[in-house]
């Protein structure tokens, strides 16, 4: 494979060349797979009739979000589906999860590695509350960075 690509000009612009290094660190930086991940998992949880429509409205609501011209952050998941993950992991409706469960819940939900630790009870129990609050803040985060990536 080549080192370098031709990436044709649009009308009016120079075309360039690009690196394969080069165009794989621009995806990197900004956080691309990310946001192309998010999107298609958001479709899949709505699976809306006209999915062109749904990631147009979807992508719009970002960007409100993104400019500060909306408060309500556009997550991947609705409370009612991070109660339905919580039960999952308390099959008996105990109403917390142990520490472990709750790090696999959060692998499960693809946040593992972002945002606050939970607040545990001493015991390491994850009461459902906060177990959804910390989902919660995990998904913002991750959101935040596909929308406000690095340079």
């Amino acid at each position: 494979m080549a080192d370098n690509v031709r990436i044709p000009s649009k009308k009016g612009r120079k075309s360039c060349y690009r690196t394969h290094r080069g165009s794989d660190d621009y995806l990197q930086s900004r956080h691309i797979r990310e946001l192309f991940e998010l999107l298609t998992a958001t479709l899949v949880v709505a699976a809306p009739e006209d999915p062109v429509q749904f990631l147009v409205g979807l992508l719009r609501e970002m960007i409100r979000f993104r400019k500060g011209k909306s408060a309500d952050a556009p997550l991947l998941l609705a409370d009612h589906h991070l109660a339905a993950v919580f039960s999952s992991y308390d099959p008996a409706g105990a109403g917390y999860v142990t520490a472990p469960q709750f790090h696999d819940a959060m692998k499960t939900l693809g946040v593992a590695g972002q945002g606050s630790a939970p607040v545990a009870e001493e015991d390491g129990r994850v009461q459902k509350d906060e177990f959804i609050r910390t989902a919660k803040d995990r998904l913002l985060q991750k959101l935040l960075q596909c929308l406000m990536p690095t340079e």
